[in-house]
């Protein structure tokens, strides 16, 4: 059955997440300073104000929130979150596929497999939130293209979220088991 990292084994998948972690916690160090530009009364989590505003009034406020250089910034930073979405995507899957194997069996295991693979509908979710942001700063103002951002965001948070907590559990877990079997 295929899913991202299936053929490696227990101890390759743990190392492939560490490394991700590492890699993936120096992007979103430099990407969280970035964002603190777009901060605004109206957009109080910068850039993710836009992607959840819901409504098309609250989209047009974050907008005009922001000035002709942040709006610049925002626009580069959607493009440069297009290769974000791999380095998450893979951390996710990655631990995700290690929980299936320090799980071994069961719902647990499957549930591993389940995120691995859910990580590739979360970076598409992703890709096209971006998409429907783009529209609102290039003038397709319109409540479609909010929507369709807020959706999409939505179901991406969810997933990633999810993945993250399996993630920490498969962590807790394995480091667990280790000093259980004197390993």
């Amino acid at each position: 059955m295929w899913y991202p990292f299936h053929k490696l084994d227990r101890r390759q998948r743990g190392q492939r997440f560490l490394l991700w972690v590492l890699i993936h916690t120096a992007v979103m160090v430099t990407i969280g300073r970035a964002n603190q530009r777009l901060v605004t009364e109206a957009a109080p989590a910068h850039i993710v104000s836009l992607e959840l505003a819901g409504t098309l009034e609250k989209a047009r406020a974050v907008l005009a929130s922001w000035d002709r250089e942040q709006q610049l910034f925002a626009v580069f930073g959607i493009g440069a979150d297009y290769l974000y979405i791999f380095i998450y995507g893979i951390l996710l899957a990655a631990g995700a596929a290690w929980g299936a194997a320090v799980f071994k069996q069961g719902f647990l295991s499957t549930l591993g497999i389940w995120l691995s693979r859910a990580m590739i509908f979360a970076g598409l979710a992703d890709a096209v939130e971006n998409y429907a942001m783009l529209q609102l700063f290039w003038g397709q103002q319109s409540q479609g293209w909010v929507s369709l951002a807020y959706n999409c965001a939505s179901l991406k948070f969810l997933l990633v979220i999810a993945a993250i907590v399996y993630s920490l559990l498969t962590t807790l877990a394995a480091f667990t088991w280790r000093k259980r079997q004197g390993t």
